[in-house]
């Protein structure tokens, strides 16, 4: 798996994700699956626009928890939040002070294809949003 990084030659990281069809979600769960071990090993969380496919979906791996996350939205945010250093696979060589909330809910469709709502607190709630903010095309630089 090949990660695209901000200074490839590759403007990937600066569109907008699109949104996965109905039609397609099963396929983009089977290649979740190819790469799930691999996340593990390298970070939190992996968006499909880092591997090159501009689509809204992306894994979050963070102790013994593994969600699947397709065509998530935030629909709330606490007005609770705080800073802390963030680095990207995207952009290895930048580490940045973020602040972010620290309470969120989305709804998504999970790997099941099932429609969900759930609430992230902590480190969880910001891993979802520094995935979120690579399918809206935003990195931390």
């Amino acid at each position: 798996m090949q990660i695209i990084k901000k200074s490839d030659e590759n403007d990937i990281l600066f569109k907008k994700a699109e949104v996965i069809a109905d039609n397609e979600l099963q396929y983009y769960i089977d290649l979740l699956q190819w790469h799930i071990d691999e996340v593990r090993v390298i970070w939190y969380g992996l968006a499909l626009p880092q591997i090159n496919i501009s689509k809204r979906w992306f894994l979050m791996v963070y102790k013994d928890i593994e969600m699947v996350i397709l065509n998530p939205k935030i629909v709330r945010k606490s007005w609770v939040k705080k800073r802390m250093t963030e680095w990207c696979l995207s952009i290895p060589w930048l580490k940045k002070d973020k602040v972010r909330s620290d309470v969120i809910a989305i709804e998504y469709i999970d790997q099941n294809l099932v429609r969900q709502t759930h609430s992230f607190k902590g480190m969880l709630a910001r891993i979802v949003q520094h995935e979120i903010d690579h399918l809206d095309w935003i990195l931390i630089a």
